[in-house]
C-alpha cells in the first residue's frame, strides 16, 4: 500500500474538493495529550523507537473525529479505550507471529 501511495503521489492527480468537511470534537488536543501521557508512562514498550512513534499514530485523535458531539465527560474514556485496544491488537499480533515461528522451528527441526 505504502507503494502505491507513493506512486499517486508522484504523478499529478487532481482530486476534486470534498463537499463535506471533518469536524472534531473541540477536547481533541486535551484527550489527545492526555492518553499520550498516560500511555507513554504505563505501557511496556518493546522499544524506545516504538515509544517515540506512539503520538504520531493518532489513535486518540481519530476518535475525537470519528465522535465530534460526543459527551465531554466521555469522549477521552472512548479515546482511552480504542487505544488500548489498537495497542493489544498489536501486542497480540506479535506474541502471534511469535508462536508460529516457534512452530516452523520445531517442524524444521524434526
Amino acid at each position: 500500500m505504502h507503494d502505491t501511495m507513493s506512486s499517486i503521489n508522484s504523478q499529478q492527480v487532481d482530486i476534486p474538493p470534498s463537499r463535506w468537511t471533518a469536524r472534531c470534537h473541540h477536547l481533541e488536543p486535551q484527550v489527545s495529550r492526555n492518553a499520550h501521557e498516560y500511555f507513554l508512562k504505563h505501557w511496556p514498550w518493546r522499544s524506545e523507537q516504538m515509544r517515540e512513534r506512539f503520538p504520531q499514530q493518532g489513535l486518540a485523535a481519530s476518535h475525537c473525529y470519528a465522535y465530534p458531539d460526543s459527551l465531554d465527560d466521555r469522549i477521552e474514556a472512548g479515546a482511552l479505550f480504542i487505544t488500548i485496544l489498537f495497542l493489544i491488537d498489536g501486542k497480540y499480533l506479535g506474541w502471534r507471529r511469535w508462536k508460529e515461528k516457534k512452530k516452523e522451528k520445531k517442524k524444521k527441526n524434526y
